[in-house]
């Protein structure tokens, strides 16, 4: 008969229970980590209730805070800067069940506002969840605190001051409290400046220095612009002379404005085209003065839009083309031609495009291109003609007689007057061609007359009125007629007085009219002889009957 070592003996409960107690430690740990793991990774919904208000623990007596919140928020205003075109759909909790309100075709930059004064409790919820929904039907869900700020957890108070912050897409512009009623936007807290930018109110939107320092920008560590405290602003440069001061080249990409004097100066004083103080490479337009204190040296051609006064010599190597008035003070000798070819619209000879006090004498042809006045006379050929002006000092090119009568004629041809380039209007007695004449449109008429017109006929070509004798004329009854008259003051299809005085007369249409009613009067003659000769039968034959008894 074999024994059983103490090795292989059964053990008893009390051992066994001894031997399992730290596995049972272990395990029972392992659970309890694993729970504060899963609490922590899945937070439950708190119960605003059961919160306490951050006015339990008061802030020291110098602080004053800038967006009192008090018994929750009741709308919450958000703007995103997600991707357009999509539909956010807004829940009161995490499962997202609980649908608040919805929004569609939203775009980045959008304002939405969520109000929760319609809910049960009149307010949001403590949380408040946005599911972003893409043309794609991809969705993300975005989780917005939405209770006043209490002492509920370490940094609560600072994580429940959402007002300028940013949640994914969403940053919050402002709320309003259900205790105070007050809406608090970004403008009354202080906000830092974010990579990236900030949203701003119309009012707390500055960036700067409060004290007696510049603005330094700087990139990859190098100081590239700056803003003193004298208002200058420098571009690579930190100590700008001037509102604005660029130590570089500036680009121009379209017009340049200088309300006051612009300068430009050369270190090295060169007046080369490629590297002096002012180098421009396309054309160059100068409406007004250009004075050159110095030398001026053009390579080419020089365009004057207006005057150029020369005081020196003037040494020219190509073509000087002047807009304007050019005065010479000394010796201006010309060996190739000399034209004027713009004059102004002015015709003095104290301030027209070419001035000459002494004599002129011209061995060849005189050539202009523009407008020539002359006022003394102005002879063509070996005798002197009565005086005539050609001038531009109307809207439009002009041939007036300043001394006499203006006669136009022709020996044997037509005298036609016409503007081939516009619309061919001819204008008498005024200067002036209106598009409306007392509330009526005559943009399409040529001739205007100021004044009156005298003739011996006016042959007018218009339709005539003889569609009255027509079979299916309407013509109305003398009754009717009469109506009209009672009602309105004046005949049927006529213009009133009124009419007239505020349109004016139309020749041609007033002619056919009153041919019209020239022709309905005779057959309103016609029709009443008829019915006279009727009635003279009728009384002929009563008068026999009466004769026979």
């Amino acid at each position: 008969m074999s024994t059983l070592s103490a090795a292989s003996k059964p053990l008893n409960t009390r051992q066994m229970t001894n031997n399992l107690l730290p596995y049972f430690r272990v395990f029972f740990t392992t659970l309890l980590v694993f729970g504060f793991a899963i609490s922590f990774a899945q937070p439950t919904d708190i119960k605003e209730d059961a919160l306490e208000s951050h006015t339990s623990f008061p802030e020291p007596d110098c602080y004053e805070d800038p967006c009192p919140c008090d018994g929750g928020i009741t709308v919450l205003k958000l703007y995103y800067f997600g991707e357009d075109n999509v539909d956010i759909e807004v829940y009161g909790n995490n499962g997202l069940t609980n649908l608040i309100t919805s929004f569609v075709g939203v775009n980045k930059g959008d304002l939405i506002v969520i109000d929760g004064t319609g809910l049960p409790a009149g307010k949001l919820y403590s949380n408040t969840y946005l599911r972003v929904t893409n043309g794609l039907g991809e969705t993300c869900v975005t989780k917005i605190f939405s209770r006043c700020p209490t002492n509920s957890w370490p940094g609560a108070l600072e994580d429940l001051k959402i007002v300028g912050k940013d949640f994914a897409d969403f940053t919050v512009y402002a709320i309003t409290d259900e205790g105070n009623n007050v809406e608090c936007t970004v403008d009354d807290i202080d906000q830092d400046w974010h990579v990236g930018g900030n949203i701003v109110g119309p009012t707390n939107n500055t960036l700067g220095t409060r004290n007696n320092e510049n603005v330094t920008l700087i990139t990859n560590d190098t100081p590239r612009g700056v803003i003193t405290t004298a208002g200058n602003f420098g571009i690579n440069t930190q100590t700008p002379s001037s509102r604005l001061h660029v130590d570089g080249d500036v680009i121009v990409e379209e017009t340049l404005d200088v309300n006051g004097i612009a300068r430009m100066n050369s270190g090295d004083g060169s007046t080369s085209p490629a590297d002096g103080a002012l180098v421009v490479t396309g054309g160059t337009g100068i409406s007004e003065n250009l004075n050159v204190g110095n030398d001026a040296s053009v390579g080419n051609d020089a365009n004057v839009g207006n005057d150029l006064s020369v005081t020196q010599n003037a040494g020219i190597g190509n073509d000087l083309d002047v807009g304007n008035n050019a005065f010479v003070g000394n010796l201006l000798s010309v060996f190739g031609d000399a034209r004027v070819l713009s004059p102004t619209s002015s015709t003095s000879p104290l301030t027209g495009a070419l001035t000459v006090f002494g004599g002129v004498g011209i061995g060849e042809n005189l050539e202009v291109a523009g407008n020539g006045n002359v006022e003394g006379d102005f002879s063509v050929g070996s005798s002197p003609a009565t005086q005539i002006t050609m001038s531009a000092g109307f809207t439009g090119n002009a041939i007036s007689s300043e001394g006499g009568d203006l006669f136009l004629n022709t020996v044997s041809s037509n005298l036609l007057i016409n503007t081939q380039a516009g619309n061919g209007k001819v204008a008498i007695g005024t200067v002036n061609i209106p598009n409306a004449v007392m509330g009526t449109d005559v943009s399409g008429y040529k001739l205007f007359v100021q004044g009156g017109i005298l003739t011996e006929e006016v042959r007018v070509r218009t339709d005539w009125a003889d569609y009255v004798f027509a079979d299916d004329y309407q013509l109305r009854s003398l009754a009717e007629v009469k109506s009209f008259i009672e009602q309105n003051g004046h005949l049927p299809g006529t213009p009133s007085a009124q009419e007239i005085q505020d349109k004016g007369l139309e020749l041609a249409s007033t002619a056919t009219l009153q041919q019209e009613k020239i022709e309905e009067l005779f057959l309103y003659v016609i029709s009443l002889d008829e019915k006279i000769k009727a009635l003279e039968a009728e009384n002929a034959e009563l008068k026999a009957l009466l004769e026979q008894k």
